[in-house]
């Protein structure tokens, strides 16, 4: 599953992310345009819930990239 996400922080975003792998249960999930880095999408990367991640930072307020 890929979705271009346009910033990810916020609990719409998790939650719908939240239910949308519950549905389909996919096996990896890629999520670009996050527009956060640092310990807040560490946070969030927790919260979704998957074990393996790699994240690419965002570039102040563009870019990101977080695969799962």
């Amino acid at each position: 599953m890929i979705w271009n996400v346009q910033g990810a922080g916020s609990t719409s975003f998790l939650n719908t992310l939240k239910e949308l792998i519950r549905k389909f249960d996919p096996k990896i999930v890629v999520i670009v345009e996050t527009k956060i880095s640092g310990r807040q999408a560490q946070e969030v990367c927790n919260k979704i819930g998957f074990e393996g991640q790699y994240r690419v930072k965002a570039q102040g307020f563009k870019g990101g990239i977080w695969t799962f």
